[in-house]
C-alpha cells in the first residue's frame, strides 16, 4: 500500500484481519515493507513488517531516496551495463 498514512493503514489492516478471512481475503503482514524516510525510531506498525533503511528504496526498479542512495543505486547498474558490453565485444 504505496502511500497510506498511518490512520487509513491501521483500519484497513484491521478490516482484512477481522472481516478479511469471511470474504477470502487474508493479510499476509511479512510481505509488506515500509519506507518511511522521516521514521522516528519507534512506530505503530506491526514487528512483522519489514522496515527498510531510511536512507532509500528501490521502487518498480527505480531508486528514490538520497542522493548517496541513488547514486550508489546508479553506479552499480553502470558497473553491471560495463560487464556485460565487455562480454558483447568478444
Amino acid at each position: 500500500m504505496m502511500g497510506l498514512s498511518l490512520v487509513p493503514w491501521m483500519s484497513f489492516t484491521n478490516f482484512l484481519e477481522q472481516d478479511g478471512p469471511a470474504l477470502g481475503l487474508h493479510l499476509n503482514v511479512k510481505k509488506n515493507e515500509i519506507w518511511w524516510p522521516n521514521r522516528a525510531s519507534v512506530d505503530h506498525f506491526p514487528d512483522e513488517v519489514d522496515r527498510i533503511d531510511n536512507a532509500g528504496v528501490k521502487l518498480l526498479g527505480a531508486p528514490i531516496g538520497t542522493k548517496a542512495f541513488t547514486m550508489g543505486f546508479v553506479k552499480k547498474k553502470l558497473a553491471h551495463l560495463k560487464l556485460f558490453v565487455v562480454r558483447l565485444r568478444k
